[in-house]
C-alpha cells in the first residue's frame, strides 16, 4: 500500500533537500549557464529533489523549534549547495583548460571560435 501522508516535518526535510540541490543546478556547469531558462533550472532542481526524498531516508526528524534554526539549518544547506556546484564548476574548468593546453600542442589553436554562450573562446 502507498503511503500518502506528508507531515510539517516531511515538508521541512524536502525543502532542504530542494534548497541544496537547486543551490547545485545554480552554479553547476551546464545548467548554470545564462542560455538555460530559469524554469528549466527550477524544473530540474524540483524533480531532483524529489527523487532524492522519495530515495533517502532521514536518520533523524528535522525538529527544530524556532524559524532561525531552521533559517540557519536552510543556509547550511544552501552553503553546501554552492560548494559542491563550485568543486563542479572547478573541475569542468581544468578540464577545459587541459583540452587548450592540448590544443596548443597539436597546433590546433589556429582554429578557435567565440562561443556565443559563455562569451570563451572554444575549439
Amino acid at each position: 500500500m502507498v503511503d500518502l501522508s506528508f507531515s510539517i516535518y516531511d515538508l521541512e526535510y524536502f525543502l532542504l533537500i530542494f534548497v541544496r540541490v537547486s543551490c547545485f543546478v545554480y552554479i553547476a556547469p551546464y545548467f548554470g549557464m545564462n542560455d538555460t531558462p530559469a524554469r528549466i533550472r527550477i524544473g530540474i532542481s524540483f524533480f531532483t529533489a524529489w527523487l532524492l526524498y522519495e530515495t533517502l531516508t532521514p536518520v533523524d526528524a528535522v525538529v527544530v523549534d524556532t524559524v532561525m534554526e531552521y533559517a540557519v539549518i536552510v543556509m547550511k544547506e544552501a552553503i553546501a549547495g554552492l560548494l559542491i556546484g563550485f568543486g563542479a564548476n572547478i573541475c569542468m574548468a581544468v578540464v577545459n583548460f587541459a583540452g587548450s593546453i592540448a590544443d596548443m600542442e597539436t597546433g590546433l589553436s589556429m582554429a578557435t571560435l567565440l562561443d556565443p554562450a559563455t562569451k570563451e573562446t572554444t575549439s
